[in-house]
């Protein structure tokens, strides 16, 4: 088993209020001490590497537009709760050295760093490309951008979990309970396919 770092309450409390503002059931903190298992990985992994894409297949472009809906929505709340999110350009290099120092920034200033998508980086899905807001110097925030927030704080930051396999597997059960039934399929791809994969 491994232990979560350093749990964040306040970002607990925040998902909370946002599924109940969402009509979705209240997050659950369970499991956080649990390891990904490496042979389902494998398996997913070998799915992914062999998956053909495929961005106009139907049941594909419903599950990334309530998707990216969502992702939207979790962002405007995010910046109600008074979060200070800086896009930063470190081209997929991560934008802290480890996540306790996410964490940190997080839970002592209400700061977050996100490494922005880069040039290059362009997603498959449309939907992710889409400019959904805009920094204080005017730079576009893509939805893609904006799930990197989002997930970065609901997913790691509110159970203090780090960016190997179990502390991304521990991310997703927990973010994924503020995503509706429809969106979920996307967000698995975004991230156990996409960590299996690297991992």
């Amino acid at each position: 088993p491994i232990e979560a770092q350093q749990p964040t309450p306040f970002v607990s409390d925040q998902a909370k209020a946002y599924a109940k503002e969402q009509g979705l059931p209240s997050p659950r903190t369970t499991n956080l001490q649990a390891t990904a298992n490496p042979v389902r990985g494998r398996v997913i992994a070998d799915f992914y590497d062999k998956a053909v894409s495929d961005p106009n297949d139907p049941a594909v472009v419903r599950s990334y537009n309530a998707f990216a809906n969502e992702v939207i929505d979790q962002w405007e709340f995010l910046k109600k709760q008074g979060v200070n999110v800086e896009f930063i350009d470190r081209q997929g290099q991560g934008a802290y050295p480890d996540a306790q120092a996410m964490i940190q920034d997080v839970q002592q200033n209400h700061h977050l760093f996100v490494d922005r998508t880069g040039p290059g980086e362009e997603h498959l899905m449309p939907e992710m490309n889409a400019v959904v807001d805009h920094t204080p110097d005017g730079q576009d925030i893509t939805t893609n951008d904006a799930f990197r927030a989002v997930h970065d704080y609901f997913g790691h930051a509110a159970a203090g979990n780090t960016f190997d396999r179990n502390g991304e597997d521990i991310a997703w059960r927990l973010h994924r309970q503020m995503f509706s039934k429809a969106a979920q399929p996307a967000l698995f791809t975004e991230t156990v396919g996409q960590n299996s994969y690297l991992n």
